[in-house]
């Protein structure tokens, strides 16, 4: 409680089996904030229309830490249900259309990589043993590393996603791959690929539209990846160590580290990460400064998904 207002909350996993931060708020859950219920429910839309049904009832689901579902009711012209639906409110894909047995349906989602989760917990561990000794924490070895070769675009082109996947790529038209487009020729490919309608794109056709740009200039070996989990720093470093740029779609994000704008609803691309003591930092081309990278500490913000782009 934060001035007898709820302020968020945090959930601890009381077994090594789980990592150890479960989940965390800053005062939202996925079911009331406006914009992930929203994007959730056009593309149940989508899917009822394209079988000539309506949306009729709602009903929420908490699947455990992190996983949020709404399940919809999809009616014929007589209002009776016909179909229903299960939504992933954090990636907004449905995943089930024909949802008889939903706790089936949540249990096809992937498990988590255990060497993963053992890892956040020696850092942890670490990190409590080094403190209790007086020491300073080592978290991960390295401090930084930014990738270089990722131009900077702007979003004002044809929307944030179409650019933060052009710098992406851009990217790998100078480290190999040099038949991909760049510019705006390559923003406007991506929007195209994406769907995107009047500068807004949903997070789910973001790596059908990055895959669909590849495979069309002749690589068709490129996997661009929505990670349905939650996104951890170990997450970041991982992707950067190997050289790998992302797009980061942030939903409620606050101001970059020096700045006084939140970023709001704003996909970027992720291109590098910072430690500063035990407060970590991702490096970002965000579209928006089109010269000069700029860092977002890690967690401001009340979602993030990336989309790793891995040839």
């Amino acid at each position: 409680m934060k001035n007898n207002q709820y302020d968020g909350y945090i959930i601890t996993s009381a077994t090594k089996d789980k990592y150890p931060i479960l989940e965390f708020s800053k005062g939202g859950l996925p079911t009331n904030i406006s914009t992930m219920t929203k994007k959730s429910q056009l593309e149940v839309e989508k899917y009822a229309n394209k079988n000539n049904l309506s949306i009729g009832k709602s009903t929420p689901i908490y699947g455990g830490a992190t996983f949020y579902y709404t399940e919809y009711n999809l009616q014929d012209s007589k209002n009776t249900t016909k179909k229903k639906v299960i939504v992933d409110l954090v990636t907004s894909k449905i995943i089930n259309e024909d949802a008889e047995n939903t706790s089936a349906s949540i249990d096809k989602i992937e498990p988590v990589e255990s060497d993963e989760i053992e890892g956040a917990w020696n850092n942890l561990e670490n990190r409590i043993s080094m403190e209790n000794n007086g020491l300073e924490a080592v978290v991960i070895k390295a401090t930084s590393k930014n990738l270089s070769n990722v131009p900077y675009y702007s979003a004002n082109t044809a929307g944030c996603a179409p650019a933060a996947g052009a710098m992406v790529l851009r990217y790998w038209d100078l480290n190999g791959y040099p038949n991909l487009p760049s510019g705006n020729t390559l923003i406007s490919e991506l929007a195209t690929g994406m769907g995107t309608y009047q500068g807004s794109t949903n997070p789910s056709t973001i790596d059908d539209g990055i895959e669909i740009v590849c495979s069309d200039h002749g690589y068709t070996n490129f996997n661009a990846i929505t990670y349905s989990g939650t996104m951890y720093m170990s997450n970041v470093v991982s992707e950067i160590n190997a050289n790998r740029p992302f797009v980061l779609c942030m939903y409620g994000a606050g101001a970059r580290v020096g700045g006084s704008d939140d970023y709001g609803d704003h996909a970027v691309t992720c291109m590098g990460y910072y430690y500063q003591g035990t407060t970590q930092y991702l490096n970002l081309h965000d579209g928006w400064d089109t010269s000069t990278a700029h860092y977002i500490t890690y967690g401001n913000w009340d979602d993030a998904i990336p989309v790793w782009v891995r040839p």
